[in-house]
């Protein structure tokens, strides 16, 4: 036997590297899907009514336009047209779906849950749906939980997906916020597979800082007070029903957070950074995707996906945008290895790492 000192270069590798799970517990994307709604912003529209412009927009976050939902469109219809499409995509039929959860914080209504409205839009008879309010990271969370019950529930098909109208909570006066954010959706198929081929989850690292929840919040406009009964009316949040961000403080947590979570993922999984083929990081801004760069030493852009250019900020449904566009595009090939990372309000934060 070998001793520890006398360990070949290749030798040590093997030893630390984790082994992969059995094949028969492999989890894989098998299709994608995304949507966007009919109305478009451009940074001239919002200089219009606001004292911004195209340039100070593109400068400080790197967006120049963002699209927002008109008549008759909403979370869930945007989500049900991603998830169409990321059910012909992977070849099922929509009552294949044993599981769908539906990322957003942003959902047509309180009661019931999106994913139970998305039932009814795909014509599903019966599925475990449920939402998950994780903002930016969402589809990250979602990702997992969804792997975790295919396996302890034995089932074998999930639809992950991430939408936002967040338009609607948006202050169009603000320009600190309003220049941010975009409405869309993104779609995965996740199944469990029986054989190696086809894209697995390798690692993830998953987070949230209860700390720093006032960094990203929305605290006033959810609900009326109570006035039935005997009971005194409740006296509830008068703040603006609008998001507020503390932009600097998100920054500096934000790109801490992902490159954290991003080297511990990687570390999980045995892979250094230089093996990543992709990068796909929540589309926040192109300042921070730059910072987050830079913190983990990527110096080739090349491997770093952004399309927040003509969409902005759409929280959860950002990285199941960009999957997708990579997914048609080709941008994406067998046997790459995709690293997904997020910060959102919570804070929630995290990444994961795929092999396709």
């Amino acid at each position: 036997m070998k001793s520890n000192t006398a360990l070949a270069a290749g030798d040590e590798q093997e030893l630390t590297r984790p082994q992969l799970r059995p094949i028969s517990d492999l989890t894989g994307i098998i299709g994608t899907g995304a949507a966007v709604p009919s109305i478009q912003v451009t940074n001239d529209d919002l200089s219009e009514h606001i004292e911004t412009s195209d340039e100070w927009i593109q400068s400080r976050v790197g967006i120049a336009s963002r699209n927002i939902c008109g008549p008759g469109e909403s979370t869930v219809s945007l989500a049900a047209e991603a998830s169409r499409q990321a059910i012909q995509a992977s070849g099922i039929d929509a009552q294949d779906v044993d599981i769908i959860i539906f990322a957003t914080v942003t959902p047509d209504q309180h009661l019931p849950s999106a994913a139970a409205l998305l039932l009814k839009e795909l014509e599903i008879d019966r599925a475990l749906a449920f939402d998950i309010k994780a903002a930016c990271s969402g589809f990250l969370f979602g990702l997992t939980t969804a792997e975790s019950l295919l396996h302890s529930l034995d089932l074998q098909t999930a639809l992950v997906l991430g939408a936002e109208s967040l338009s609607h909570i948006v202050d169009w006066t603000n320009r600190d916020t309003c220049v941010l954010f975009g409405d869309g959706a993104g779609a995965a198929i996740v199944k469990r597979r029986e054989r190696s081929e086809g894209p697995l989850i390798l690692a993830s690292s998953l987070s949230t800082d209860g700390n720093s929840q006032d960094l990203i919040c929305r605290k006033g406009g959810a609900f009326p007070p109570a006035t039935q009964g005997n009971y005194s009316p409740i006296t509830y949040n008068t703040d603006s029903p609008y998001v507020h961000m503390q932009g600097r403080e998100v920054f500096r947590f934000g790109v801490q957070a992902m490159a954290d979570s991003t080297q511990e993922a990687l570390q999980k999984a045995g892979v250094s950074l230089d093996e990543v083929s992709l990068f796909i990081p929540h589309q926040s801004n192109k300042r921070m995707i730059d910072a987050y760069c830079k913190r983990l030493g990527i110096t080739s852009q090349e491997k770093v996906m952004i399309n927040l250019e003509n969409i902005g900020n759409t929280s959860a449904a950002s990285i199941p945008m960009m999957l997708d566009e990579c997914v048609r595009t080709g941008r994406i090939k067998q046997g790459d290895l995709i690293l997904l990372t997020a910060v959102g309000a919570g804070m929630t934060y995290g990444a994961l790492l795929l092999r396709w």
